[in-house]
C-alpha cells in the first residue's frame, strides 16, 4: 500500500484486511498528518519513500519488501469485507495453477456520501516471482519484465473504493496530479488509447465536459479491439458527456451501435432510456426501464454499474408514474428502487411527497420508519427532515426529530424556529448574527426563511435578520424590496430565487404572502429576468393554483414562455376543447424554438382536432427519429 496523509481513512482499509494476509507493506511518500503512526499500529514494515512522480515505481519498491506467494495491492482509501475476502483467498489455491495475476472487482462510491455506484476490474493479484512489475507513471498496469505473455484470471475479490465521494476528491487535488502524470505518459507513446480515456476521466471530474468528451474520442480512434477492458467504460463515458451537453442524437447514435457489440449488457439500453428520458419522452423510457427491470436475468452483465440494472430503473419509474398520475405504480418503483440502494434521498423523498397527497402526516411517519428506515442513516434522515420541513410537514418531522435525534438540541430548536416562521410567531431579536447563522447552519433554518421573516409584517423588526440579508444571495431582492427608488442592482434578479421562495411561502399555507409577494413583482418587473412571469405561472401551476398560473401567463408574452408554460396552457386549453387557442399556443411554441418532444407528442396526438399539417408531423419524426412512441400514435 502507498500511502500520504491518509488518516481518516487508513484504519478503515488495514482493519478490513489485517487478518486475511501473511504481511502488511506500507510505504509512505512523505505524510504530515499521523498516517504513518496509524500504519505501525498494524504492522512494522512501514518504509519512507522520496516520491517521484511515479506510482509504479512506489509500488514495485514495496513489493520488494513482500516475502508471500501472492501480493495484493490495496489503497488507503479502498476496503475489503470480510466474507468475499475468505473466498478468494480459497480460490487461490486453483486459480494459481492457470494464472499469474487475477484482476478484481472494484466498486467506486461517488456522489455526496456514496449514493451512486460504478465498477471496473483492475489487476489487483499477483505472483510474487520476481517476473512482474507495475509500469506506468499513473494508472499502474502489470506486466512481465520480460515481455512475455502474463496469464490474467479473475478473482471474485471485490474492493470498495470511497475515493469518488465528493468531500475526499475535495480535499485531495488528484485530478491535477493525475493529468500531470497522463501528459508525460503521452509523451512516451506507449499506450496512447488508454493514456487519453484517462484523461478524460480526469477532465469529467473536474467538470470539464467537452473537454473529457474529446479525450474519449480520441481513445476511441487509438483502440486496438473490442476486447481492451477500456473500451466499452470509454463509450459510456462519451454517451454521458452527450447527454450533458444536449447532444442526444449523438449519444443515441453510439447507443445504437454499441448495443449490438454489447448485448448482453444492460449499461447502453439503460443510458438509451435515461436520454428518452431527459428528452421528456416518457413512454419510450418507461418502456425501456419496464425491459430493464422485468428481465433482469437477461444480462449476464454490466460495464459501469450495477445501478443501471437494478436502483436507477426503478427509480426512474417511479418518476414517470408519478409525472402520469399514477402514484400506486409510482410508491412502488420508489420503494423498490430505495430497497436497492438505501443511501437514495431522492426516493425517500419523493415517497414522502406523493404520501401525502393521499395520509395525514402521522400514517406517512409510521409507514417511513416501519416500512423503509429500518437501517439508522442520520445523515440521510437529517437531509430528508430538511426537505421535509420546507415543505411544512411539521407533525411528520416533529415525530422524526423525537425518534431520531431527541438528543440533539440544535435540530430541536431549529424546527421550532422553522414552525415559527410558518406561523408567524417566531422572534430571534435576541441572538447575535453569528448565532443567527449557527441557527442557519443546521440547515432547518435557511435563507429563505429569514427572507420570509423579514418580509412577513406579522414579525416584529428583525435587525439581526437584515445584516444577514444584506450579506446573503437574497441581498439583490432584499435591497429591492426596501430601497425600490434608491437600487442600482448590476444584474437582474433571478427567477429561480422568485420561484424558490414562492414555493416556500406556499408550502407554509401563506397565501397572503403569496399574493403580496407577487404583486410586488408585476409592479417592478423591469427588475427581474424576462421570464419571471412564465416561471411563476410554472409555479402556481405545480402547486395547483391553476387560475393564479394562467394569469401570469397571460401578463408575459409569448417569446418569454418556456416550454413548461406552453404545456400548461396546451393542456388547460385542450381540458376545455379550446382547439384553436391551443393550436395557436403549440404553433407559438414551435415559432420560439421550443423542441420539448411533449409539444410534438401533443401535436401528433391532437393532429385531427388541430388540424395539424403533415409538415409539422414530418418534423417531429425528424427531431426524434427513434420514439417508437411516436410512430404508435401515427
Amino acid at each position: 500500500m502507498i500511502v500520504k496523509n491518509e488518516e481518516a481513512l487508513l484504519e478503515r482499509a488495514l482493519s478490513s484486511i489485517i487478518e486475511h494476509v501473511d504481511e502488511t507493506i506500507i510505504v509512505d511518500t512523505g505524510s504530515e498528518d499521523n498516517t504513518k503512526d496509524i500504519a505501525k499500529r498494524y504492522t512494522e514494515q512501514v518504509y519512507d519513500y522520496e516520491w517521484n512522480n511515479n506510482f509504479s515505481d512506489a509500488r514495485n519498491f514495496a513489493a520488494s519488501f513482500a516475502k508471500s506467494d501472492w501480493i495484493l495491492v490495496l489503497d488507503a482509501d479502498e476496503y475489503v469485507e470480510q466474507e468475499n475476502i475468505n473466498k478468494a483467498l480459497t480460490e487461490l489455491e486453483y486459480l494459481e495453477e492457470k494464472y499469474s495475476v487475477l484482476a478484481v472487482n472494484i466498486i467506486n462510491f461517488s456522489g455526496h456520501y456514496g449514493e451512486s455506484i460504478a465498477q471496473h476490474r483492475h489487476a489487483r493479484l499477483y505472483k510474487n516471482n520476481g517476473f512482474i512489475k507495475f509500469y506506468r507513471s499513473v494508472h499502474e498496469q502489470l506486466m512481465h519484465v520480460e515481455d512475455e505473455t502474463i496469464s490474467i484470471g479473475i478473482s471474485s475479490l471485490i474492493l470498495y473504493h470511497s475515493g469518488y465521494i465528493t468531500k475526499e476528491i475535495q480535499d485531495k487535488d488528484k485530478s491535477n496530479r493525475n493529468r500531470s502524470l497522463i501528459e508525460n505518459e503521452l509523451e512516451i507513446e506507449q499506450s496512447k488509447g488508454f493514456d487519453y480515456f484517462n484523461f478524460g476521466n480526469e477532465y469529467r471530474i473536474k467538470g470539464e465536459t467537452q473537454k473529457a468528451l474529446d479525450c474519449y474520442v480520441k481513445a476511441y480512434k487509438y483502440k486496438v479491439s473490442f476486447q481492451q477492458d477500456w473500451i466499452p467504460f470509454c463509450l459510456c463515458n462519451m454517451v454521458e458527456c452527450l447527454i450533458m451537453l444536449e447532444r442526444f442524437d449523438a449519444a443515441l447514435q453510439i447507443v445504437q451501435d454499441a448495443e449490438k457489440i454489447y448485448s448482453e449488457t444492460v449499461d447502453f439500453l439503460y443510458l438509451r432510456g435515461h436520454i428518452y428520458l431527459v428528452q421528456n419522452q416518457f413512454n419510450d423510457a418507461k418502456n425501456i426501464f419496464l425491459e430493464i427491470a422485468d428481465n433482469q436475468d437477461r444480462f449476464k452483465s454490466v460495464i459501469k454499474s450495477k445501478d443501471f440494472l437494478e436502483y436507477l430503473p426503478n427509480k426512474k419509474l417511479g418518476y414517470i408514474y408519478a409525472e402520469k398520475e399514477d402514484y400506486q405504480r409510482a410508491v412502488h418503483f420508489f420503494v423498490t428502487a430505495y430497497n436497492y440502494n438505501n443511501f437514495s434521498l431522492e426516493s425517500i423523498y419523493q415517497l414522502v411527497m406523493i404520501l401525502k397527497k393521499f395520509h395525514t402526516e402521522s400514517e406517512i411517519y409510521e409507514f417511513i420508519t416501519s416500512k423503509i428506515l429500518q437501517e439508522t442513516n442520520n445523515k440521510l434522515i437529517h437531509e430528508l427532515l430538511q426537505l421535509s420541513a420546507n415543505e411544512g410537514l411539521f407533525e411528520f418531522c416533529r415525530k422524526i426529530v423525537n425518534h431520531y435525534f431527541i438528543n440533539h438540541k440544535n435540530i430541536q430548536e431549529g424546527l421550532n424556529y422553522k414552525l415559527g416562521v410558518a406561523e408567524s410567531t417566531i422572534d430571534l431579536r435576541d441572538k447575535s448574527t453569528s448565532e443567527l447563522l449557527e441557527i442557519v447552519s443546521t440547515k432547518l433554518l435557511d435563507i429563505l426563511d429569514l427572507f420570509i421573516i423579514n418580509y412577513d409584517l406579522k414579525n416584529p423588526k428583525h435587525d439581526n435578520v437584515e445584516r444577514v440579508l444584506k450579506g446573503s444571495e437574497l441581498s439583490d431582492m432584499y435591497s429591492l424590496i426596501h430601497s425600490p427608488l434608491d437600487i442600482k442592482l448590476t444584474q437582474l434578479v433571478s427567477s429561480k430565487k422568485v420561484t424558490l421562495l414562492i414555493e416556500r411561502i406556499i408550502a407554509f399555507n401563506r397565501l397572503d404572502l403569496v399574493d403580496q409577494f407577487t404583486d410586488f413583482i408585476l409592479k417592478n418587473r423591469e427588475h427581474f429576468e424576462e421570464n419571471v412571469l412564465a416561471k411563476i405561472g410554472n409555479t402556481l401551476y405545480n402547486k395547483n393554483f391553476k387560475g393564479a398560473a394562467f394569469s401570469f401567463y397571460t401578463e408575459a408574452e409569448m417569446k418569454e414562455l418556456d416550454a413548461e408554460s406552453y404545456l400548461n396552457i396546451i393542456h388547460g386549453l385542450l381540458e376545455i376543447q379550446e382547439y384553436a387557442d391551443a393550436k395557436k399556443y403549440l404553433l407559438s411554441a414551435i415559432k420560439y424554438g421550443v423542441k420539448d418532444y411533449r409539444i410534438f407528442e401533443i401535436a401528433l396526438k391532437y393532429r385531427n382536432e388541430l388540424g395539424i399539417k403533415e409538415k409539422l408531423i414530418k418534423k417531429a419524426l425528424d427531431l426524434y427519429p427513434y420514439s417508437q412512441n411516436l410512430n404508435s400514435i401515427l
